[in-house]
């Protein structure tokens, strides 16, 4: 220990009293950090001396050290002083700094002078007598504290410079590495004093405060430096022992750390603080024992913080402290999983007392990454991890295993290309950093919908490598393994931050070229060309092409030594670009951009067709100064002008934003929980607790001003607080797009645990925004409106575009058809709304899933709307409803009534009113009476034209539309979820069985096996036995009663028709399904 706080209590309180000095001597000990049970203690000898007024200094300091006869004796001066401002430390400091440079005594090692002030804190001031120098790092620290930061384990890879700091207990350093140069650190270290009586919220706040002014110093200090890349908090828990009983167990310390840093931890990374750590000592409940303890908190992506909780113990054989790994683990996560690549951490090195280690490659790395405002892509597997966390504590609780969480969650497997064999090679362990800028693996996700596993390929660039381009490498790798994707079914996912194709020179010729200039003297002339010497020439023939002329060897080709210099890297673009094509034909395929995504990365995230974008990522042809630079002019401020999210989130290219690269991973695993588990894969419903056979609450206003996202997710009601149900399964439903093509609301959801894909109609008016382009000087912002129930070009290609993603991930559709036609105008036309409309057509022609066209309530369907989602587009898979309250036709009744009634108002006046009856006989009777007649016909017209629109209205109703055969049935809105809910599962269940029992590729595929399986109830039922009458419960239970039986009916079916085309006879198709 240093010397007691009870004799310096006491010397400061006589300081003023009494300017004689006193003199008090004795052994101190001091140990570093915890005083660990085999630490080494250093025994030193301290003399205290009070010297009054340090004005005095120079002539008091003297007599003290004179009085120092002890080798390596500290002298430790306490003085006060009467002045308190700004400069006063740095002006004691050379006072106290002269009046030592005269002092000669061998014995005295150290000075520490202590300088009390009445109006801020104690000043302390160390000093090296060898040097004769002030040991900087160490002002103002307490001599008991100074033990306890562990400076030492700084100053071995460090120069420390000390920043001032308004509180005089807290000490921030920035540090210097020794041998890199270019690495620079904060160092924030303090004693926190916390009385062992103290209960856990307590000490739960007065931790946050401590990290709260961590975060602002250090914030500050970032603001007046440049060039740190990260920083680390070392907190010194001193616990004040009292009488009172100590209300914290040894367990609860683990649990109150991380809450303080987890309320703290935005703070602490936006002031790049990667580290926290914590000291202190455990006691037992009664004091029973003393156990030095560590807790270190290391956060390198923001998001996954992974918690080691250690302890020292005494080793018998060393005289050294070792440590006990006692548990690690994430937030929400009992097991924590560390960047996966061999030599990532050294696992001797000892937490308590080795010294901080520099930067290793990977820190230079994730650096470089952070730096493109992007997640190193080793950290990845650490937000896959942290992802799926979120997703396994954010399911129900009927859908939750025991145990609640599995231990390991995911298991990467880094594939390698292999450029001698060209084959793709799996590693089992984890490897070395990547060689590359591309990185993939084979992953292994443990999620809720598959606790089995379900597997992925994830391809990622690696943007710390030559700023993430691509060259034939990195072609050759995301290649092979978008091939495996699809080889395998599995989904693929591409982790998108790179600069485009790779750009390169000749290393070697541009060292040696020489300019052939028309004038040597005057260089503004201009050259003739490019020339190598004779000499220069030798071994270089393979890699330039030089014609003779004159004396010299002009260049007139160079093909470099290097690999992928220019036009080969776009030779691989293509390659990839046609592979992300195929793959996105035959699996599911997302992108997730982050930092950047450049030329041809931004077109095979396109490619990829679902993207998700980070905010403050770009997706762009040609970054802003190339443009800049083409239009030679400063036009564009940066590349978010180009490709941010406010310009692709509202062009439909992005599909979902996201704030950062943590919730861009939660999105895709919140994406893929929709999706089977690979291409052959069956139907996976999942377990529900929101109640099939409820009815929805919420019902649609007549006067369309409601939100209509209200039907499908249900919301609270503002009156009565109450909560309205909606249509799908609560907290299901998620949009895609929600800034382009306003007036259509596309997204996914489920229904009783089945994953559908959901389009339904915005009724309110949208407004759109065109930026201005800065390129166009006469460019403005523009803005207008569209009305709410119309396709546009853009919702109708929104429209088109979500039934092609939701077709090729096996979704079940279910429209909401709500809409009074297409939008006609001139300008609409000539944006192509007719092309776009069609697609609508061309995508559910050949739609391989159930889709569910529903009317809802007040809700109305004419025109070219009702023809491009007809039943009779797809009739086998497509099936279409209708509720009670809404209307179908050709045009709206006023139309109808403008174009079909308009001469009919007045007969229907004449025929039905008795006062024009009257009025009519009167005139046939010769009574002039012609003027009453058209006052009567004029003050009547308005009202008839109701009756009218009434009647015509009368022909839109679904009674007519189920008479005529134009939809299968009238639901009603209150109980369309039980009802829909039974013919889904009854619709997905048969398609599963077609995928079984038959090879679908097509609507015409699927329309066969549905003739077998009509073949196959005629087969083994009465004659009277009709498929499509049975109702949807004793269906589906009849399908999976028999659903072998009907699955070796189908196969036989198609081994018959192998045999007959190949001249082999097969058993009959009841024969052989009776056999099983």
């Amino acid at each position: 220990m240093a010397p007691s706080d009870k004799l310096l209590r006491e010397c400061l309180k006589d300081l003023q009293k009494n300017d004689q000095a006193e003199e008090v001597s004795g052994q101190s000990k001091f140990s570093h950090g915890l005083g660990l049970p085999n630490d080494e203690i250093e025994e030193t000898n301290v003399i205290l001396r009070n010297i009054g007024d340090v004005k005095d200094i120079s002539t008091r300091l003297p007599n003290a050290i004179a009085m120092v006869n002890v080798y390596g004796t500290t002298l430790f001066i306490a003085s006060y002083a009467d002045v308190s401002d700004q400069e006063l430390e740095d002006k004691l400091s050379e006072k106290i700094k002269d009046a030592i440079m005269g002092l000669e005594n061998d014995c005295v090692s150290h000075i520490v002078v202590l300088v009390a002030s009445s109006n801020s804190y104690p000043l302390f001031f160390y000093y090296n007598m060898e040097t004769r120098e002030e040991v900087v790092s160490q002002r103002n620290i307490d001599l008991a504290h100074l033990p306890k930061l562990g400076l030492h384990r700084l100053k071995e890879n460090y120069d420390l410079e000390k920043i001032k700091s308004p509180h005089n207990c807290c000490h921030l350093y920035k540090a210097t590495g020794k041998h890199d140069k270019t690495e620079k650190r904060f160092f924030y270290r303090t004693v926190v004093r916390i009385l062992d009586s103290f209960a856990a919220d307590e000490v739960t706040a007065c931790l946050k405060k401590v990290l709260k002014r961590a975060c602002s110093e250090i914030a500050i200090a970032l603001y007046k430096s440049s060039g740190v890349d990260r920083s680390h908090v070392f907190l010194f828990i001193d616990r004040t022992s009292t009488n009172k009983k100590i209300k914290m167990s040894p367990a609860d310390w683990r649990n109150v750390v991380y809450m303080a840093y987890r309320d703290c931890k935005e703070a602490l990374w936006s002031s790049r603080v990667n580290q926290v750590e914590i000291d202190f000592i455990l006691f037992g409940k009664r004091r029973s024992f003393e156990q030095a303890t560590k807790i270190l908190i290391t956060d390198n992506t923001g998001f996954t913080p992974f918690i080691k909780f250690l302890r020292a113990e005494v080793s018998n054989r060393s005289s050294t402290s070792n440590w006990v790994h006692v548990d690690a683990g994430m937030d929400g996560f009992e097991y924590g999983q560390e960047i996966m690549v061999e030599g990532c951490c050294n696992p001797n090195w000892n937490p308590f007392v080795d010294h901080y280690p520099v930067r290793s490659e990977i820190d230079k790395r994730r650096l470089k990454a952070h730096l493109s405002k992007t997640t190193y892509v080793y950290d990845y597997p650490l937000l896959f991890q942290r992802a799926l966390v979120v997703a396994w504590t954010s399911v129900p609780e009927v859908k939750k295993p025991k145990p609640f969480i599995p231990q390991k969650l995911c298991s990467f497997r880094e594939l390698i290309f292999d450029e001698s064999s060209h084959e793709l090679i799996m590693k089992d362990t984890p490897g070395t950093l990547s060689t590359i800028g591309m990185v993939a693996w084979r992953v292994l996700l443990i999620v809720p919908e598959y606790p089995e596993g379900r597997e992925v390929i994830v391809i990622a660039n690696d943007i710390s490598h030559h700023i993430g381009s691509f060259s034939m490498q990195e072609h050759n790798l995301y290649y092979a393994a978008s091939k495996l994707s699809r080889m395998e079914g599995l989904p693929r996912l591409y982790i998108a931050a790179n600069s485009g194709a790779r750009i390169g020179l000749s290393a070697d010729l541009k060292k040696i070229f020489k300019v052939s200039w028309k004038d040597k003297n005057n260089p503004l002339d201009g050259f003739d060309g490019l020339y190598l010497d004779d000499s220069d020439l030798i071994g270089l023939e393979d890699i330039v092409k030089t014609t003779r002329y004159g004396n010299h060897n002009h260049i007139v080709g160079i093909i470099g030594k290097e690999r992928d210099l220019g036009f080969e890297n776009l030779v691989g673009s293509g390659l990839i670009a046609g592979e992300t094509s195929r793959a996105y034909n035959d699996v599911v395929t997302y992108t997730l951009v982050t930092g950047r995504t450049v030329g041809i990365g931004a077109y095979v995230a396109r490619l990829s067709r679902r993207i998700c974008q980070v905010e403050n990522a770009d997706i762009i042809l040609t970054g802003a100064p190339a443009l800049n630079s083409l239009l030679g002019r400063e036009v564009y401020t940066s590349n978010g002008q180009l490709g941010g999210t406010q310009i692709m989130t509202r062009n439909g290219i992005t599909h979902s934003s996201v704030s950062n690269d943590f919730e861009g991973v939660c999105q895709l695993i919140r994406w893929l929980s929709h999706t089977r588990k690979h291409n052959k894969a069956g139907l996976n419903q999942q377990p529900f607790i929101d109640p099939a056979d409820r009815l929805v609450d919420f019902v649609p206003s007549p006067n369309k001003e409601v939100d209509p996202r209200f039907m499908l997710t249900g919301h609270y009601d503002e009156t009565t607080l109450e909560y309205l149900t909606g249509f799908f399964d609560k907290d299901s439903f998620e949009e895609i797009k929600p800034d382009w093509g306003k007036t259509v609301i596309v997204g996914r959801a489920r229904l009783t645990g089945i994953s559908v894909g959901v389009i339904a109609v915005e009724t309110r008016s949208v407004v759109v925004e065109i930026p201005a382009d800065p390129a166009s000087p006469d460019s403005q912002v523009k803005t207008f409106q569209q009305a709410g129930q119309v396709w546009y070009p853009d919702s109708a290609y929104k429209t088109a575009e979500a039934i092609l993603d939701f077709n090729k991930e096996s979704l079940p559709l279910v429209i909401f058809a709500n809409w009074r036609g297409f939008s006609g105008g001139q300008k609409d036309m000539f944006d192509m709304v007719l092309k776009f409309g069609s697609y609508i057509v061309d995508e559910l022609c050949s739609y391989l899933q159930p889709v569910i066209v529903y009317i809802p309530p007040y809700g109305e369907l004419r025109g070219g709307a009702w023809a491009v989602v007809d039943k009779m587009i797809n009739p086998r898979c497509m099936h279409i409803y209708a509720d009670s309250r809404s209307r179908g036709g050709v045009l709206e009744p006023e139309g109808t009534v403008q174009v079909k009634m308009r001469k009919d108002l007045v007969p229907f006046i004449h025929r039905l009113d008795k006062v024009m009856a009257d009025l009519v006989c009167r005139h046939k009777a010769g009574y002039d009476v012609e003027k009453e007649i058209n006052a009567r016909v004029e003050l009547l017209l308005p009202t008839y034209r109701n009756i009218a629109i009434a009647f015509a209205d009368l022909h839109d109703t679904p009674i007519r539309m189920k008479a005529v055969g134009a939809i299968q049935g009238i639901v009603d809105w209150e109980e369309s979820r039980i009802f829909f809910s039974r013919r889904l599962l009854r619709l997905c269940v048969e398609r599963d069985l077609y995928d079984e029992g038959c090879t679908i590729t097509s609507v015409a595929d699927i329309e066969h096996a549905y003739l077998l399986l009509c073949r196959y109830f005629k087969e083994t039922r009465k004659s009277d036995f009709i498929w499509d009458d049975i109702p949807d419960i004793k269906a589906i239970e009849i399908l999976k009663k028999e659903r072998s039986k009907i699955v070796s009916f189908m196969l036989n079916d198609q081994l018959y028709k192998l045999g007959l085309r190949f001249g082999v006879l097969v058993f009959s198709s009841f024969k052989f399904a009776s056999i099983f």
